[in-house]
This record gives C-alpha cells, structure tokens and sequence, in this order.
C-alpha cells in the first residue's frame, strides 16, 4: 500500500498513512514502521478520533500505558465528529479493543493464554 501512496491527492494521504500505522501497531507489532506512516500522517482531511487511535496503538506498541490511555479517551470524545459512519463503528470497536489491553492481566488469564 505504501508503495501507491502516492498516487492519493494530497490531503487524503494523511487518512491512508493513519490507517497504516494503525495495522502495523496493531496487527504487525512494527513500531518503527508504526512511527513512520504516523509521522507521514501530519496534517490532511482526517478524523481526529482516528488520529488519536493510531496515537494511542502506538503508544501500546511502546508499551506506554499512560500516553496510549489519554490518546483513548481524545478518540472516544471525538469520535462522533467522524466523516464516515464505517469508521466511526470501526473506531469503537478498537478502542474497546485497545482499552482491554489496558487492563492488568491476572495470573489465571496467563495461564489460559
């Protein structure tokens, strides 16, 4: 995908890159690659509640608890502002997500693990 960012008007750009940072915090665990398609996504046409979740998937990835706690909360309190319903619905449920992960774990939830 990085390949035809590109090819995206300028402006738009920006929501593809937060997208990215998110998959690869979330579902890759590449913190560097995180950081660069974060860092791409400065400034353009995005939702902030989705900014603020690729901030907080960052921050878990860092293990930074606190950071990705306050980038939750600036999501769920935007998160009505969204342009786009599917992603609204999508935000919810990664913050749900990324909230979980917050949580401390027991010994008996490492042993089912």
């Amino acid at each position: 995908m990085g390949e035809v960012l590109d090819q995206y008007p300028d402006g738009f750009r920006q929501g593809v890159a937060i997208e990215l940072a998110i998959f690869e915090a979330l579902h890759r665990a590449r913190l560097s690659e995180a950081q660069q398609w974060l860092a791409c996504a400065r400034g353009g046409i995005v939702d902030r509640s989705r900014r603020h979740l690729a901030e907080a998937a960052v921050a878990l990835l860092q293990d930074d608890h606190q950071v990705a706690a306050s980038a939750l909360d600036a999501a769920e309190s935007s998160r009505h502002q969204a342009m786009d319903a599917g992603f609204a619905h999508l935000s919810v449920d990664q913050i749900a997500d990324m909230r979980a992960s917050l949580l401390p774990q027991s010994p008996a939830s490492h042993a089912a693990g």
